[in-house]
Protein backbone atom coordinates (compact mmCIF):
# COMPACT_ATOMS: atom_id res chain seq x y z
CA UNK A 1 0.00 0.00 0.00
CA UNK A 2 2.80 2.47 0.80
CA UNK A 3 4.23 2.21 -3.00
CA UNK A 4 0.76 3.66 -4.19
CA UNK A 5 0.68 6.85 -2.05
CA UNK A 6 2.68 9.80 -3.56
CA UNK A 7 4.12 13.22 -2.00
CA UNK A 8 0.73 14.20 -0.93
CA UNK A 9 -1.19 10.97 0.27
CA UNK A 10 -4.41 13.11 0.27
CA UNK A 11 -4.06 14.03 -3.43
CA UNK A 12 -2.33 10.77 -4.88
CA UNK A 13 -3.36 7.39 -4.56
CA UNK A 14 -2.51 4.48 -6.16
CA UNK A 15 -1.44 6.04 -9.28
CA UNK A 16 -4.61 8.08 -10.19
CA UNK A 17 -4.15 12.66 -9.25
CA UNK A 18 -7.25 13.44 -7.17
CA UNK A 19 -6.11 16.87 -8.05
CA UNK A 20 -6.64 16.75 -11.48
CA UNK A 21 -9.72 14.88 -11.53
CA UNK A 22 -12.18 16.16 -14.00
CA UNK A 23 -15.07 17.74 -12.24
CA UNK A 24 -18.74 17.34 -14.08
CA UNK A 25 -20.86 19.01 -11.52
CA UNK A 26 -20.27 21.45 -8.58
CA UNK A 27 -21.77 20.05 -5.33
CA UNK A 28 -20.48 22.98 -3.84
CA UNK A 29 -22.86 25.28 -1.46
CA UNK A 30 -24.50 27.06 -1.84
CA UNK A 31 -26.60 25.28 -3.83
CA UNK A 32 -29.19 27.37 -6.56
CA UNK A 33 -31.83 26.16 -8.00
CA UNK A 34 -33.30 27.22 -11.01
CA UNK A 35 -35.92 30.19 -10.63
CA UNK A 36 -38.92 27.60 -11.29
CA UNK A 37 -37.64 25.42 -8.44
CA UNK A 38 -37.47 27.98 -5.78
CA UNK A 39 -39.43 28.02 -2.75
CA UNK A 40 -42.66 30.12 -2.90
CA UNK A 41 -41.58 33.54 -1.46
CA UNK A 42 -43.59 34.37 1.92
CA UNK A 43 -45.52 37.48 2.79
CA UNK A 44 -42.45 38.62 5.33
CA UNK A 45 -40.28 37.57 2.54
CA UNK A 46 -38.32 34.46 4.69
CA UNK A 47 -39.83 31.11 4.49
CA UNK A 48 -41.57 29.93 7.85
CA UNK A 49 -42.60 33.42 8.65
CA UNK A 50 -46.65 34.30 9.09
CA UNK A 51 -48.46 33.10 6.24
CA UNK A 52 -45.91 30.81 5.21
CA UNK A 53 -47.43 27.12 3.62
CA UNK A 54 -47.65 24.15 5.66
CA UNK A 55 -43.65 22.63 5.31
CA UNK A 56 -42.96 19.55 5.01
CA UNK A 57 -41.95 18.65 8.47
CA UNK A 58 -45.43 19.68 9.43
CA UNK A 59 -46.99 17.26 6.83
CA UNK A 60 -44.22 14.80 7.98
CA UNK A 61 -45.69 15.13 11.84
CA UNK A 62 -49.09 14.52 10.81
CA UNK A 63 -48.42 11.37 8.98
CA UNK A 64 -46.32 9.96 11.75
CA UNK A 65 -48.88 10.67 13.99
CA UNK A 66 -51.80 9.18 11.84
CA UNK A 67 -49.34 5.98 11.46
CA UNK A 68 -48.82 5.30 15.08
CA UNK A 69 -52.51 5.71 15.91
CA UNK A 70 -53.34 3.40 12.96
CA UNK A 71 -50.54 1.06 14.66
CA UNK A 72 -52.04 1.24 17.82
CA UNK A 73 -55.00 -0.43 16.65
CA UNK A 74 -53.48 -3.04 14.58
CA UNK A 75 -50.69 -3.88 17.91
CA UNK A 76 -54.11 -4.63 20.71
CA UNK A 77 -55.23 -6.93 17.44
CA UNK A 78 -52.31 -8.64 17.88
CA UNK A 79 -52.32 -8.70 21.89
CA UNK A 80 -55.48 -10.11 21.41
CA UNK A 81 -53.94 -12.76 19.24
CA UNK A 82 -51.07 -13.42 21.71
CA UNK A 83 -53.67 -14.41 24.51
CA UNK A 84 -54.65 -17.33 22.18
CA UNK A 85 -51.82 -19.50 23.01
CA UNK A 86 -51.03 -21.89 25.48
CA UNK A 87 -47.59 -22.91 26.92
CA UNK A 88 -47.53 -26.74 27.32
CA UNK A 89 -45.20 -29.73 28.36
CA UNK A 90 -43.96 -31.56 25.51
CA UNK A 91 -45.37 -35.17 25.89
CA UNK A 92 -42.27 -37.01 24.75
CA UNK A 93 -39.90 -34.59 27.62
CA UNK A 94 -38.25 -36.59 30.34
CA UNK A 95 -39.80 -36.91 33.75
CA UNK A 96 -36.49 -35.25 35.17
CA UNK A 97 -36.54 -32.57 33.19
CA UNK A 98 -40.12 -31.79 33.70
CA UNK A 99 -39.56 -32.18 37.42
CA UNK A 100 -36.92 -29.17 37.42
CA UNK A 101 -39.70 -27.08 34.85
CA UNK A 102 -42.68 -28.26 37.52
CA UNK A 103 -40.39 -26.62 40.68
CA UNK A 104 -38.62 -23.66 38.55
CA UNK A 105 -42.47 -22.59 37.50
CA UNK A 106 -43.78 -22.89 41.19
CA UNK A 107 -41.04 -20.89 42.58
CA UNK A 108 -42.00 -17.81 40.75
CA UNK A 109 -46.11 -18.27 40.47
CA UNK A 110 -48.83 -19.50 42.45
CA UNK A 111 -49.14 -23.34 41.69
CA UNK A 112 -52.05 -24.18 43.95
CA UNK A 113 -54.40 -25.67 41.00
CA UNK A 114 -51.69 -28.60 40.57
CA UNK A 115 -52.14 -29.09 44.19
CA UNK A 116 -53.83 -32.05 45.94
CA UNK A 117 -57.61 -31.00 45.72
CA UNK A 118 -56.87 -28.15 43.34
CA UNK A 119 -58.76 -28.19 39.93
CA UNK A 120 -55.61 -29.20 38.04
CA UNK A 121 -54.25 -32.03 40.22
CA UNK A 122 -55.53 -34.79 38.40
CA UNK A 123 -54.43 -36.36 36.02
CA UNK A 124 -51.95 -37.11 38.35
CA UNK A 125 -48.27 -37.37 36.25
CA UNK A 126 -45.79 -34.72 35.18
CA UNK A 127 -46.83 -33.82 31.88
CA UNK A 128 -50.15 -32.57 33.09
CA UNK A 129 -48.40 -30.78 36.45
CA UNK A 130 -45.82 -29.58 34.63
CA UNK A 131 -47.86 -28.09 31.96
CA UNK A 132 -50.19 -26.40 34.15
CA UNK A 133 -46.89 -24.61 35.85
CA UNK A 134 -45.52 -23.89 33.07
CA UNK A 135 -48.49 -22.51 31.56
CA UNK A 136 -48.95 -20.45 34.74
CA UNK A 137 -45.29 -18.94 34.12
CA UNK A 138 -45.88 -17.87 30.70
CA UNK A 139 -49.10 -16.40 31.51
CA UNK A 140 -47.44 -14.31 34.27
CA UNK A 141 -44.20 -13.13 31.88
CA UNK A 142 -46.50 -11.58 29.22
CA UNK A 143 -46.96 -15.10 27.22
CA UNK A 144 -43.94 -14.37 25.20
CA UNK A 145 -43.03 -17.59 23.03
CA UNK A 146 -39.42 -17.37 24.66
CA UNK A 147 -40.74 -18.09 28.83
CA UNK A 148 -41.92 -20.93 26.86
CA UNK A 149 -38.60 -22.21 25.76
CA UNK A 150 -37.87 -24.17 29.30
CA UNK A 151 -34.70 -26.23 27.87
CA UNK A 152 -36.86 -27.33 25.17
CA UNK A 153 -39.20 -29.40 26.79
CA UNK A 154 -42.21 -26.94 26.60
CA UNK A 155 -44.59 -26.51 22.88
CA UNK A 156 -46.91 -22.93 22.49
CA UNK A 157 -50.02 -24.02 21.35
CA UNK A 158 -53.12 -22.37 19.83
CA UNK A 159 -55.94 -24.33 21.19
CA UNK A 160 -57.12 -24.11 24.66
CA UNK A 161 -55.89 -27.26 26.67
CA UNK A 162 -58.28 -26.49 29.24
CA UNK A 163 -60.45 -29.43 31.26
CA UNK A 164 -62.84 -30.14 32.98
CA UNK A 165 -62.61 -27.82 35.93
CA UNK A 166 -58.56 -27.04 35.10
CA UNK A 167 -59.10 -24.03 33.21
CA UNK A 168 -55.74 -22.70 31.36
CA UNK A 169 -54.80 -18.95 31.68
Amino acid sequence: MAGCLGRKAETRVCGFDWGRAPRLIDLSPPFILPPQLQPPATKMGIRGGRGAQPSASLLLVSLTLVGLVLLSFTSSSSVEAQKKTWCVAKPSASNDILSLNLNYACSQVSCAVIQKGGPCYYPDNFVSRAAVAMNLYNAANGRHPWNCYFNNSALVVQSDPSYGSCTYY
